[in-house]
């Protein structure tokens, strides 16, 4: 009997304990440590580029799923929730981009990745292939010594003046300068110096005539260059300033300007040049003529492993009509009578020493050039004493106007020299 009631008091109990179970009510939440705060992992990269657009793959995972997934580029944005590629359309030629990513989780969590990009240069509608022309290869360039001339011919076929920019490149050749002067310039311009610490000289915003621009221009290459070094060079960028350029396949080839010559110490001016005339009155009656000493260049000294010799000068005739140099050009030094080829080109006389004109090693060396002066005016008689610019004489324009040769025939560079008419250092 006992055990009866045991049992029916444990049945009671049980019944009870069911009774107050909601077994269908659902579990209460974790506690807030517990929520998702795993930030989607993003990634991208560019595909391809045009001049006008950008294609891109990317990527976007998350422990939970990814609910929303934007491509941003320049401020455009687009949905590509559920890509793995898209491409941005209506972009400018030549331009920099930054291309963004981001990626959110239904917590709100966010990923984020970016990419720099550059779209192509899109071919010029006005600037046609620049082109290199008449180069002389130097066989062994030694140091200081600067290139034979060579040209180069950029045209702009828009029928209005346009502004660009572009690159000449040496490859693994340095050089310290490259001076270029327009190609149809007077003799005695100028030039215009474009300092470099590479192989490549970049001509910044460089302003364009319509119709074809050619320069002359010349380089001097860096002493540290490795012997045997080949001199190359080329075009590599052209800016038209309107997102154009050349097309890569459009560029010229390479143009060989030779070798270095690395194991030849570079023959250096040490001194300054002073060019200055005569300043003794002359006076010329009309259709007078005379026979004087009407130039001088003095205190030049050079080193290096031979002496150099003046190559050329190019003179300037300040007096017009007025006084006209002439015939039997000569020029005497402490060593030598140098034979000179004269020729007029406008105002200027173009001075050729056909021997050596040499400037001893180490020494200070001088010479006077002489020539015959005609007066070829009928009626006015020439006074130097009166006639402006004062002195009588022909004069340096540019230091560029001066040439100097070292022992092998190589123009040496004189554009950290300082050249001076009278007591005027001479610019470009």
């Amino acid at each position: 009997m006992k055990t009866s009631t045991n049992l029916f008091i444990t049945f009671l109990f049980l019944n009870l304990l069911i009774a107050g179970c909601d077994c269908g009510k659902t579990p209460p939440p974790p506690p807030d440590g517990t929520k998702d705060t795993q930030a989607p992992v993003v990634a991208i990269q560019v595909s391809s580029l045009t001049s006008t657009s950008a294609s891109f793959t990317f990527s976007a995972t998350d422990n939970v799923g990814v609910t929303s997934l934007v491509l941003s580029v320049s401020g455009t944005q687009q949905n590509v929730l559920g890509q793995s590629s898209a491409t941005v359309s209506g972009l400018t030629a030549n331009t920099d981009y930054t291309a963004y990513l981001s990626a959110k989780d239904a917590a709100g969590n966010t990923g984020n990745a970016q990419v720099s990009f550059k779209t192509t240069a899109r071919t010029s509608t006005w600037f046609s292939t620049p082109t290199i022309t008449g180069a002389s290869p130097i066989s062994g360039m030694i140091g200081n010594t600067i290139s034979n001339s060579f040209t180069i011919t950029l045209s702009n076929t828009s029928g209005v003046a346009k502004t660009a920019t572009f690159s000449l490149d040496f490859g693994n050749f340095y050089i310290k300068m490259l001076r270029y002067q327009a190609a149809n310039a007077p003799d005695g311009t100028g030039w215009t110096v474009l300092p470099a610490n590479s192989g490549k000289v970049t001509f910044s915003n460089f302003s364009l005539p319509a119709g074809s621009t050619s320069l002359k221009a010349v380089f001097a290459s860096k002493p540290s260059v490795a012997h045997g070094s080949a001199i190359n060079l080329s075009f590599t960028s052209l800016d038209d300033g309107e997102g154009g350029g050349v097309a890569a396949s459009g560029w010229q080839a390479p143009v060989s300007f030779g070798t270095m010559d690395g194991s030849t110490a570079p023959t250096q001016l040490v001194t300054e040049w002073w060019g200055y005339s005569n300043d003794v009155p002359l006076y010329l009656g009309p259709n007078g003529t005379g026979s004087i000493p009407n130039y001088h260049v003095t205190n030049v000294k050079v080193s290096g492993p031979a002496p150099a010799k003046v190559a050329s000068l190019k003179l300037y005739n300040p007096y017009g009509n007025a006084l006209i140099w002439e015939g039997n050009w000569r020029a005497t030094s402490f060593n030598y009578v140098a034979q000179i080829t004269a020729s007029w080109n406008s105002d200027f006389v173009n001075l050729n020493f056909d021997n050596s004109a040499t400037i001893s090693n180490s020494a200070m060396e001088g010479f006077i050039i002489w020539c015959n002066l005609r007066n070829a005016s009928t009626t006015v008689a020439f006074n130097s004493g009166y006639i402006t610019p004062g002195i009588f004489g022909l004069v340096l324009k540019t230091k560029y106007d001066l040439v100097i040769q070292n022992s092998s025939g190589q123009v040496i560079d004189i554009s950290d020299a300082v050249i001076k008419q009278e007591s005027t250092p001479l610019s470009n």
